[in-house]
């Protein structure tokens, strides 16, 4: 139950995050321009460009760095699951060691 509900939850985030990120995405389509004359160019001409950047930076480092503290704080769920899994294996497998050692057929 719990693995299903981590799937759930990190395909929610990543879809959030990728939906965001697509709709803040915009193409930079400029103005086409012709190829020069001549192939090898005497001066140099500045090319033109967006005067300001389309996609923003902080939501994608927001996104990002969220969800790298998703997948840290599951790992660090995953492996305290694991250990008191172990745990509980141990203490079980303990037990029927000492039934087994203080059983009455064994000391025959």
């Amino acid at each position: 139950m719990m693995r299903s509900a981590f799937f759930a939850l990190t395909l929610g985030f990543l879809t959030i995050t990728l939906c965001s990120a697509s709709t803040n995405a915009v193409a930079q389509d400029g103005p086409a321009e012709a190829a020069p004359e001549d192939s090898r160019a005497t001066q140099f001409r500045a090319m033109q460009g967006p005067a300001q950047e389309s996609v923003p930076g902080g939501t994608l480092m927001v996104a990002a760095y969220g969800l790298v503290w998703l997948f840290v704080f599951a790992y660090i769920v995953r492996i305290a699951l694991l250990s008191a899994k172990t745990s509980s294996e141990v203490e079980r497998l303990s037990s029927a060691l000492a039934k087994k050692t203080l059983s009455p057929e064994n000391k025959g």
